[in-house]
Formats: structure tokens, sequence, C-alpha cells
């Protein structure tokens, strides 16, 4: 494949015109429930993708453990990729929890061009991550947790390459009220043979609450800012969520991002369903009409042990 066909399509795939990154999909949370509520998750309450959130949350939730899988159809309005993830933690003991994660991403085919601009085929580019993580209660009401991914970056015959990247989190809890910090995707560039690419790294912040009242019903809300480092970029969400009797759950959130370096701004809907620990979550992402992320769908089945 003519390599000057390959960079641009890393170009255009992983949206690294201006901050020269490639696996933008390392960025994006395969949680369902973040997606509904404006991807503001760093401090929210644990679930089985705790490990792409914050790792450090199982340790303060009183949860022994979960799993789940997800499936997201990402900017099927542009390019139509697909997005698959399983994760889960378990917690053992009081002090330590181990959580990990997979998620692979695809994206439309692309044409094989040689260096006279023929077209000889198609090839469907594809990313992976496989991750392992570990989590240490260091105080009754402050937890901290580190993960290690291994990135698999396949964009054509002679545009491959892998890295190695970790995650520090880290979650704190005082009464009914959490605040969440993590630095992610810190690691190695990945090499395509003729040039490297950084990692979309980024930093965290965030609190979240939740609350009961009148015995059936409950709200939680999150907040959160973080910053790309390689392309100094903000970005913001915030989201909310009511529940009935902690089986039907209403959700809503807006994210705000750099369009030009980041994920665009969009606003989020979601429902869920929990029975006897099986849990069902749809999301739904709202935008305008020139947005890649209109349309955005994301589904996802859980258990809690």
């Amino acid at each position: 494949m003519n390599r000057r066909i390959v960079v641009f399509c890393l170009i255009i795939l992983a949206s690294i015109d201006i901050s020269a990154q490639s696996s933008q999909f390392m960025s994006i949370s395969p949680d369902t429930k973040a997606l509904s509520m404006g991807n503001a998750s760093v401090a929210g309450n644990s679930n089985a993708f705790s490990f792409y959130n914050n790792a450090a949350s199982p340790l303060l939730s009183g949860k022994k453990g979960t799993a789940a899988v997800s499936y997201t159809m990402w900017q099927p309005a542009m390019s139509d990729n697909s997005y698959i993830s399983a994760s889960g933690f378990g917690v053992i003991g009081k002090r330590i929890s181990l959580a990990g994660g997979v998620k692979y991403f695809t994206y439309p085919p692309i044409a094989y061009v040689d260096d006279n601009g023929n077209e000889k085929g198609s090839y469907s580019p594809k990313e992976y991550a496989i991750g392992l993580g570990f989590g240490y209660l260091i105080a009754p009401n402050f937890s901290a947790a580190i993960n290690f991914n291994y990135i698999s970056s396949d964009m054509g015959d002679d545009a491959s390459g892998t890295a190695f990247a970790g995650d520090m989190a880290f979650m704190y809890k005082i009464k009914k009220i959490r605040i969440g910090l993590t630095a992610s995707n810190i690691g190695s560039k990945i090499d395509y043979g003729y040039s490297k690419y950084s990692l979309p790294a980024n930093i965290k912040l965030g609190a979240g609450m939740e609350n009961t009242f009148a015995e059936r019903h409950g709200i939680a809300a999150s907040i959160e800012a973080g910053y790309m480092l390689e392309a100094s970029s903000f970005f913001a969400g915030i989201g909310a969520e009511y529940n009935f009797n902690k089986i039907i759950f209403a959700r809503a959130g807006v994210y705000y991002g750099d369009k030009e370096k980041s994920i665009p701004a969009f606003g989020s809907l979601g429902i869920g369903v929990n029975i006897k620990g099986i849990s069902l979550n749809g999301a739904y992402v709202l935008a305008g009409s020139d947005s890649p992320v209109k349309n955005t769908l994301s589904v996802s089945l859980g258990y809690e042990f």
C-alpha cells in the first residue's frame, strides 16, 4: 500500500491531524451508562466498566464484583465504527481489587492504492486493547489503582503497531460525595514502521454524589473536567440519573469537547433496568446535523455478583 495513503487514512480515522495522536478509541469509555451521562464517569459509582472510568472506585462501593459487555455504534452518521468491550472487577478481602477489560474498535473499509493510484482492494482497519488493573484501599475513605494496557493498531498490511500504556486512579469518599482523579493512556508511542504517534494521554478530575429520598426514589449526579495532554485540549461532562427502587433508571448528560482536537460537544440520554443483579442499559447521543457523533447508540448487559 502507498504509505502516503496509509498516513492519510490514519489522519482521517484517528482524528490526529492536530495532535499527532493515534488510537483515539483509548479515550472513549465503552461504558453505556457513562455515555448517557455526558461521559462524566471519573467520580461515578463503580460498575463493570470502572476499569476504564476510575479503577479505584470498586473498593469504596461495597460491591464484591461485576462484569458486563457493551456494543456501541460510534459515529454512525459519518463513519459507522463498531466498538465492542467486556470488562469487570472483583474485590478480594477488604483492601484489594482486581479489574480488567478488553475493547475492540473497527473502522469502515478503506481502499488499497498503489503508487500509481490504482485501487488494489480494500481493508478494514481495527484496533484493540487488553488491560489488567490492581486497586488498594489506602484508608477507609481513600483508594488508589493502577492499570496496565497492551494496545494494537492495525491500519493495513504495512501500517500496524503496538504500544503499552498505564493508568493511575484515585478516589476519595466523604459521606455521599465522591471525588475522583485519573491519569490515563500514559505510555509509549505507536510505531507504524515509518512514523510514531502518541496515545491520547489525559487527566481527569471530577465529583459525584447520590442520594435516596422517599424510600423508593434515588438521584445521582456527576461532573468532571479533563485535559488532553498532547492535543492541549480541555473537555468536560455533566450528567444526572434518577432511579425508581433501584430497578428503573433514567439518565441525561451534556459533554463539552474541542471539535478540532477531541470529541465534539453533544447531549445524551439513557435508560436502564436492573433486576436481581442483571442490568441492561442503553444510551443515545444527541448532536447537531453536522456532528460526527450524531445518532451514536450504545447498549450494555451486565451482572453483579
